[in-house]
């Protein structure tokens, strides 16, 4: 089965931008350690995985996402990226097209819905997805037998058996697991008094919300 490798480029984007680095700067003057650290994560990636086929979804819809118009605390604590920011997302994803992976990015949608998108397609072209990402609520786009969930370079890929052992529920209950707890991350309040721990209880004992 062909794999379709879909990545969340813009956490390790950040998780470049954030980490402890030696200070490089453009021409501009200004500065591209997050290029570096993600040039290094891609080109460690293509090395491993040789995909044939690749997706990369980035983030454009902070304060614009449909979600926005359900909840509009939705993100608020989420600060626009500054100059010095800005102009090292727009290089990755230069980056990302000059190494020959495909990028997507949209306003209104997030990178997770447009990967969950993608995975849908790969499923319906007989194909399975491969995510590739650090966020454990993207287990919920396991909907295929040979869908995988990869912590890249951290942990192994996780199928829907292995996401349900390490969490405690099926990956198509994230999105009740969230309506639950909340998602403070994301300002997204919960039922008060329910924690992760109750959530997941509730969820091994009821299929949904």
């Amino acid at each position: 089965m062909q794999a379709h490798y879909l990545l969340d480029a813009s956490i390790y984007i950040f998780r470049a931008y954030f980490a402890p680095a030696r200070e490089t700067q453009a021409a501009n003057g200004l500065p591209t350690h997050a290029v570096h650290g993600y040039a290094n994560f891609l080109c460690d990636f293509l090395r491993r995985a040789a995909p044939k086929h690749a997706l990369a979804a980035f983030d454009e819809s902070l304060g614009s996402c449909f979600r926005n118009e359900i909840h509009p605390g939705y993100k608020r604590s989420r600060a626009l990226p500054d100059a010095a920011l800005a102009f090292q997302l727009q290089a990755c994803r230069e980056l990302t097209d000059l190494l020959g992976i495909a990028s997507v990015a949209s306003a209104r949608f997030e990178a997770d819905d447009l990967i969950a998108s993608a995975a849908r397609a790969a499923r319906g072209q007989g194909g399975c997805a491969v995510v590739v990402s650090r966020d454990k609520d993207l287990g919920q786009v396991l909907r295929g037998a040979d869908d995988r969930l990869w912590d890249f370079p951290a942990a192994a890929p996780l199928d829907r058996a292995t996401y349900r052992a390490r969490h405690g529920i099926e990956p198509e209950q994230v999105p009740d697991l969230l309506a639950l707890c909340g998602d403070p991350v994301d300002d997204v309040p919960g039922v008060p008094g329910i924690g992760v721990k109750t959530a997941v209880a509730l969820l091994q004992r009821h299929p949904d919300v």
